[in-house]
């Protein structure tokens, strides 16, 4: 059923230049961070989260969206093995909230690195 689905329209992946592993990357953070909706535009389509939306936009490094993606028991197995929350809905929303402040992180980083970027070649 996901095949049939699209995803909003300024979502789009229409650079040609994304080298495919790079592209696998960013559809599988969609997939797992976004959500299916619908309008009476669009139908039924793939929401990508707007933070991973506009980070995507700044072609984040694989190692950054390998880290967002990560499972929180690699990222934190101290704390992961102190909260003992197994399969349940809280270990989701704790992934969950966890996923978003790293989409929060990068976001800002690569803000920041564009800026300096920008203003580094105005001086020159």
């Amino acid at each position: 059923m996901i095949d049939f689905l699209h995803e909003k329209y300024d979502d789009l992946d229409d650079d040609t230049n994304i080298p495919k592993v790079e592209g696998q990357y960013r559809k599988i953070l969609r997939l797992t961070i976004g959500a299916l909706k619908t309008s009476p535009i669009q139908g039924t389509y793939w929401f990508t989260d707007d933070s991973l939306g506009k980070l995507l936009k700044y072609r984040p490094s694989i190692k950054d969206m390998k880290l967002i993606l990560e499972p929180i028991s690699n990222l934190s197995k101290t704390k992961f093995e102190t909260l003992d929350l197994g399969n349940s809905i809280e270990r989701y929303r704790y992934r969950s909230t966890l996923q978003k402040r790293l989409i929060e992180y990068f976001l800002v980083k690569y803000i920041l690195k564009n800026h300096n970027n920008i203003r580094n070649s105005s001086t020159t």
